[in-house]
């Protein structure tokens, strides 16, 4: 199970290496609950999301594609607003620290599409917020991203999902 770690709590290991970009994509359904991908090899549910992985592609890209790449889902650039970002490193299953990963959280106001797992071994889930951290190997970084979760996810506008 991967446990986030902040940079500034976690103790360097060996060379310095490249910082890894991510894209996480917070998606709402009317009830304000949270989009989330069961995914057996993560240990628990997270929301849809993932690296950079193409030379040349941004975060925002990244969001995107990895959108539609779990969920089915399709959103458009100015549809996708950055809530938080800081770089973390997560514990691997093995225990060790894995590399820094600059993991960048984007709220997504509109989305199109029906919401499907895309890959095998995946279920998709709408959760609360409490569910989320109470499942979520990512729980840590998900707390400190959304601070005050239940406020805001009260008051953000949902459409789509």
């Amino acid at each position: 199970m991967a446990l986030p770690v902040p940079l500034s709590q976690a103790e360097p290991e060996g060379p310095v290496m490249t910082t890894l970009q991510s894209a996480i994509v917070l998606v709402l359904d009317p009830r304000h609950r949270i989009l989330c991908v069961d995914n057996i090899a993560h240990g628990g549910v997270g929301m849809p999301g993932g690296k950079v992985e193409q030379d040349g592609e941004t975060v925002l890209q990244a969001a995107i594609r990895e959108l539609r790449e779990e969920v089915d889902l399709s959103v458009q650039q100015e549809d996708l607003h950055l809530v938080f970002a800081e770089t973390w490193r997560f514990k691997r299953r093995d225990g060790q620290l894995g590399p820094e990963r600059k993991a960048h959280l984007y709220y997504a106001s509109r989305v199109t599409g029906m919401a499907r797992a895309m890959e095998e071994g995946t279920t998709i889930h709408r959760i609360s917020y409490a569910e989320l951290l109470a499942r979520s190997p990512f729980a840590a970084y998900y707390r400190k991203a959304l601070q005050n979760g239940e406020v805001l996810l009260r008051t953000l506008p949902t459409e789509g999902a």
